[in-house]
């Protein structure tokens, strides 16, 4: 091992920190005896810590913190060079060879925690999103229900007639409901049996009064739609519906009329 390989290894940091074992101090001692730039190496790094000891606030006394320094700038002053092996290294630091390993031991402990934390974090999100989903369509049902509770009530009413309006020619098969409450005027229209309309194309309600076909509203299709409200009908006669271009006519299209009931 040549001087810049030893240097770039490690080895002079851990012979300063207290790290290395007996034989890695004989191999520093012996590398700093062959190769000057190693002892200059270690120096520095002596020096750096030096400095970086003077920037530290220290809990020591101010005397004992000034013993410190003058024996590191003595250390700096009058550099020992050891060219031969050393005779006793039991006075030499302790080794402590499981510092590379606890450290190493550490960095996976941090990222394990840090995925461990991650698939948690997931898990929760993904049954947090599902939990609201599962809300959401549980509001949807109640609404529903209710709605549903709601029509079958005024269905069931004495006061309201039920209007069957059943295919014209050509429409067989066809088939819808008004819910005509003449009293309050209130029209309510059940889709049993239509056919989705193509696009461009929308169904309208007409309500015949005094002879006269009347705009009673237009159906936006929706398969939840189990009743729907449509406009306010006085003296309505007859019931019809239309499939006229979106958005609805002023006047119905006969030849596009698909179901009539007389009310």
């Amino acid at each position: 091992m040549n001087a810049n390989e030893y240097i770039n290894s490690g080895a002079i940091e851990a012979y300063i920190h207290g790290l290395a074992d007996e034989a890695d101090i004989a191999l520093q001692l012996e590398m700093e005896g062959r190769y000057p730039e190693v002892q200059a190496a270690r120096m520095a790094l002596e020096e750096q810590m030096e400095q970086q000891a003077l920037q530290m606030p220290l809990a020591n006394p101010a005397a004992t913190r000034e013993r410190i320094l003058n024996a590191l700038k003595e250390e700096k002053a009058h550099p020992t060079k050891v060219v031969a092996m050393p005779t006793d290294l039991k006075a030499a630091p302790k080794p402590i060879r499981w510092f590379r390993t606890a450290l190493a031991a550490s960095v996976l402990l941090l990222m394990g925690s840090v995925l461990l934390n991650f698939y948690f974090y997931s898990q929760y999100t993904d049954f947090s999103n599902r939990y609201e989903e599962l809300s959401a369509r549980q509001n949807v049902l109640a609404n529903k229900a209710n709605a549903l509770e709601a029509s079958m009530h005024m269905i069931k009413s004495p006061k309201v007639q039920p209007v069957v309006m059943q295919g014209v020619t050509g429409n067989a098969g066809m088939m819808a409901t008004v819910y005509y409450d003449k009293s309050t005027t209130d029209v309510y229209l059940m889709v049993n049996n239509l056919p989705m309309p193509q696009k461009g194309k929308q169904y309208q309600l007409w309500a015949q009064v005094d002879g006269q076909m009347v705009d009673a509203g237009l159906l936006t299709w929706t398969d939840e739609a189990a009743l729907v409200k449509m406009s306010r009908i006085a003296n309505a006669q007859a019931f019809a519906i239309s499939l006229e271009p979106e958005g609805g006519s002023k006047v119905p299209t006969l030849t596009e009329v698909k179901v009539l009931g007389k009310a």
